[in-house]
C-alpha cells in the first residue's frame, strides 16, 4: 500500500471546485455576449404562450372598440350637422315669411292711402262741379268768421266791463269798499263811469290806512298800527271836501268812525288827542309820543 500524501485530498478538492466554477463563468459570459436564451420548463413555456395569446386578444379587442367609437363619433357629428342645417333652414324660412308679411302690410297700407286720397280728390271735384263751394265763397266765409270772432271778443270785453262796473257800484253801496276797488282795478274806465271810479278811489285813500292797521296788528307791530290809524284821520281831513263834491261824505264818515273806534279801544286815544298828535310838526316829538302810547322802544320809521 502506497503511503497517503496528506496534501493530496486538498489538491483534489481544489480541482473539483475549479470545475464547478467554470460552467458558471461560461454561462455568464455567454449570456452577456451571445444572448443565449434560458431554457424553460414545459409548464413555463405553456404559461408564456397563454400570456401572449391573452395580450394579442386584448390588442384586437381594444382596436375594435376604438374603431367602433370612431365610427359612432362620425355618425353623431353627421346627425348634429344635419340638425344644424335643418334649424338654419327653418330660421331662414321664418325670416322670409316675416319679411313677406311686412312687405304685404306696407303695400296694403300704401294702397289704402292712395285710395283714400283719390276718393277725397274726387269728392272735392264733385263739390266744385256742383257749385257748392268755390274759392271766392271760401274767402268770404273766412272774412265772415274773422268778423264774428272780433265781434265775440269785443262783446265779451264789453260784457265783462259792464259786469265789473255793476259789481263795483253794488259793493260801494253796501260799504264793501275793498271789493269795489278790486272790481274796477285794471279797467279802462269810460267817461260815464268816471264819477263812480273817483268815489271809490277817494274813500280808499282813507280805507287803505285802516287795512294797513289791521295788517300791522296781526303781526304785533302796534307802533306802526297806531301810525296807520292816525294817517287815516289825516287823509280824511285832506279829502273830506272832495268827498262832499262827490257826494260820499257818509262813506268817508263810516270809515272815520271805524278808525276812531280802534283808537279808543286799542290805545285809549280820543279824537281830540288824535288830532293833537297829527298836528305835531316835529318828527321826533311825534315818534316819541307814538312809542309812549304803545310802550315800545327804538327809533320809529316815520
Amino acid at each position: 500500500t502506497e503511503p497517503t500524501n496528506p496534501a493530496e485530498p486538498e489538491k483534489k478538492e481544489t480541482k473539483t471546485d475549479e470545475m464547478k466554477e467554470e460552467p458558471k463563468k461560461q454561462n455568464w459570459f455567454k449570456r452577456l455576449f451571445f444572448n443565449i436564451k434560458e431554457e424553460r420548463t414545459p409548464e413555463e413555456e405553456a404559461a408564456r404562450i397563454e400570456k401572449l395569446k391573452a395580450e394579442d386578444e386584448k390588442k384586437k379587442k381594444d382596436a375594435e372598440e376604438a374603431k367602433a367609437k370612431k365610427s359612432l363619433s362620425k355618425e353623431e357629428k353627421k346627425a348634429k350637422a344635419e340638425q344644424d342645417k335643418a334649424a338654419r333652414a327653418e330660421e331662414a324660412a321664418k325670416a322670409k315669411a316675416e319679411k313677406e308679411a311686412i312687405a304685404k302690410e306696407k303695400k296694403e297700407a300704401a294702397a289704402l292711402k292712395a285710395r283714400q286720397k283719390k276718393e277725397a280728390k274726387l269728392a272735392i271735384e264733385e263739390y266744385e262741379d256742383e257749385g257748392k263751394i268755390n274759392k271766392a265763397g271760401a274767402s268770404i266765409l273766412v272774412v265772415i268768421f274773422a268778423v264774428l270772432t272780433v265781434a265775440v271778443i269785443i262783446g265779451t270785453n264789453i260784457y265783462t266791463y259792464n259786469l265789473s262796473i255793476q259789481n263795483a257800484q253794488t259793493d260801494f253801496d253796501r260799504q264793501r269798499y275793498n271789493d269795489a276797488y278790486y272790481d274796477v282795478y285794471g279797467l279802462d274806465i269810460k267817461d260815464e263811469d268816471i264819477v263812480l271810479y273817483d268815489r271809490i278811489m277817494t274813500v280808499m285813500y282813507v280805507n287803505k290806512q285802516l287795512n294797513s292797521y289791521n295788517n300791522f296788528m296781526s303781526i304785533g307791530n302796534t307802533d306802526k298800527a297806531l301810525d296807520s290809524l292816525l294817517k287815516g284821520l289825516q287823509r280824511y281831513n285832506k279829502y273830506i271836501q272832495l268827498a262832499s263834491i262827490l257826494d260820499i261824505v257818509d262813506d268817508m264818515n263810516y270809515v272815520k268812525n271805524q278808525i276812531l273806534d280802534e283808537l279808543s279801544t286799542q290805545f285809549a286815544i280820543s279824537e281830540a288827542e288824535a288830532d293833537r298828535l297829527i298836528a305835531m310838526e316835529e318828527v321826533f316829538d311825534y315818534s316819541d309820543s307814538i312809542y309812549g302810547l304803545t310802550d315800545l322802544q327804538g327809533q320809529y320809521d316815520y
